[in-house]
């Protein structure tokens, strides 16, 4: 290979993967304010308005006298699954103990659960570890939805997906936890529950939305429970909403003293949303509250400066398939020569090469035959496709790994021998997760004492956090370093063939 060749690759695959690096470490954006993301899902106490934003949502607050001081109400964990990527929507009220904030938290695996905080003050906010209501992957909270609570604080009204539309689910809470109540409201086609808010005197608030119709907000009277509604603009809100507000998401009421507050968010014309406090004694003498000249209850920061390296990294992303095609289609030309030189030498590894090629050409010709035909349920491409890679290449690729379950066994034996620091870290980490792999601490205390069993229940649960961390963050950060590497490098032998700097079709 030449120099400038060489050097070509090199410069290629250096430059491809610190677009990457930096797209991963740095911020998209730089510059802008606290909430230059937008204002979403706001709930007003008193005269402390929460609220979430940023890309990686977080909890944020700030009192109406005081807009231009704003902070967070607290931070992301790495060590909260329940809310690890992210927390919106917010929903605060007092109880007896102290005041208490729900809000939708995004877990480490991208679910969404009803998590909560508690505080003495509103001011310095302790989240829980665990969500307090998870409605499970049967009825799942859609991400990026609205949430909000009954007047009474008793009933939570969450956003779910029905044969494609969004509905209301409820659940109620009996003084201990929380528990699903179904389809609380859906409406008659072809609107979607995008939002939903009691008001007093059996009302309550709707934001909902058409194919090719903007969102827009109506007023139900007398919901009952599994009602199918029909919905209307409400004309009291064309025009007292803000003039930003282009598009309603989320809607919030509250109750204070007589007073009926009841918060609007939606869209202004740059596409940031924002909040609008509309308030009175009633529905029929609502007025805008908001104190700036576009009726948002407080002016966001300006958006920041992109620092490309994010877009540059999607455009290098597109690049790659077409990379990888490349490579692909010279790969296989050159594994087609390489194994027709073989059976053109004769001999055992004539007839080897021809089982390759064989099933290369069957495994081609049945997928491509199966895709084209509309891929049924049946025919004889449904069934040669079930047979070759159900049937055939699971097996046999379940067969290679036994194979080489003895080979991994004697590598870790040899790996795990204490010479190194560093192989007493990998030791002592592999023996942490198989002993939290069973309840190891309740087993060793019931050996002592029964009184002492409670005991290692909660050491063993104190360690399975510790095993869940390991596994989903420390293992994931291994994993994605290792897999960055094989990408790399798979771009890099893509390149090299496509440009024909290898030997075609040598072995």
């Amino acid at each position: 290979m030449r120099r400038w060749q060489r050097s070509l690759i090199f410069w290629f695959t250096f430059g491809f993967g610190l677009v990457w690096i930096l797209a991963f470490f740095l911020p998209s954006e730089i510059g802008g304010g606290f909430d230059s993301e937008g204002v979403f899902g706001p709930s007003l106490l008193g005269k402390r308005l929460y609220y979430s934003t940023g890309k990686r949502p977080f909890i944020a607050m700030t009192d109406l006298d005081h807009t231009a001081v704003r902070q967070k109400a607290f931070g992301l964990s790495p060590f909260r699954k329940s809310d690890y990527n992210g927390a919106a929507e917010p929903e605060v009220y007092e109880t007896p103990q102290g005041l208490r904030m729900l809000y939708l938290g995004v877990g480490a695996d991208f679910a969404v659960r009803v998590c909560m905080a508690t505080s003495a003050d509103g001011t310095d906010w302790s989240p829980s570890w665990e969500p307090v209501f998870d409605p499970g992957s049967d009825a799942p909270i859609l991400a990026g939805s609205s949430m909000s609570l009954s007047l009474d604080k008793r009933r939570l009204y969450t956003v779910g997906i029905e044969k494609g539309r969004s509905v209301i689910r409820s659940a109620v809470f009996d003084g201990g936890a929380w528990h699903d109540e179904g389809i609380y409201l859906r409406l008659q086609e072809p609107y979607a529950a995008i939002s939903f808010a009691e008001l007093p005197e059996g009302k309550a608030l709707v934001v909902a939305d058409s194919p090719g119709v903007p969102a827009f907000l109506a007023v139900i009277e007398n919901l009952p429970l599994q009602a199918s509604i029909s919905v209307s603009p409400s004309p009291l809100f064309d025009k007292l909403k803000p003039a930003f507000l282009e598009r309603a998401r989320a809607i919030s009421t509250a109750v204070d003293g007589g007073l009926l507050r009841v918060l609007i968010e939606g869209n202004g014309p740059d596409g940031r949303s924002r909040a609008a406090l509309l308030q009175g004694t009633s529905l029929e003498n609502l007025t805008l509250a908001s104190g700036q000249p576009d009726g948002s209850v407080f002016a966001i920061a300006p958006p920041g400066r992109t620092t490309y390296f994010n877009d540059w990294a999607g455009t290098l992303s597109d690049f790659v398939p077409i990379v990888s095609a490349f490579g692909f289609g010279l790969g296989l030309i050159s594994l087609v020569v390489v194994h027709g030189k073989r059976i053109g030498k004769g001999g055992e590894p004539a007839f080897l090469s021809g089982l390759v090629l064989i099933a290369v050409a069957a495994m081609l010709m049945t997928q491509v035959a199966f895709v084209y035909s509309g891929m049924p349920d049946g025919g004889i491409w449904y069934e040669l496709n079930q047979i070759l890679f159900y049937r055939l290449q699971f097996p046999l690729g379940s067969t290679l790994f036994g194979l080489l379950a003895a080979y991994l066994v004697s590598a870790a034996y040899r790996a795990f021998r204490i010479r190194t620091l560093d192989a007493a870290v990998l030791a002592a980490m592999a023996a942490f997760i198989i002993l939290t792999q069973v309840p190891t601490a309740q087993f060793l205390a019931s050996l002592f004492s029964p009184g002492l069993v409670d005991a290692g229940a909660r050491l063993d649960s104190a360690a399975v956090e510790g095993r869940n961390w390991a596994l989903s963050i420390a293992n994931d950060a291994v994993q994605r370093a290792v897999g960055f590497g094989a990408f790399v490098g798979a771009i890099a032998m893509a390149m090299r063939v496509w440009l024909s700097l290898d030997r075609f079709g040598s072995e």
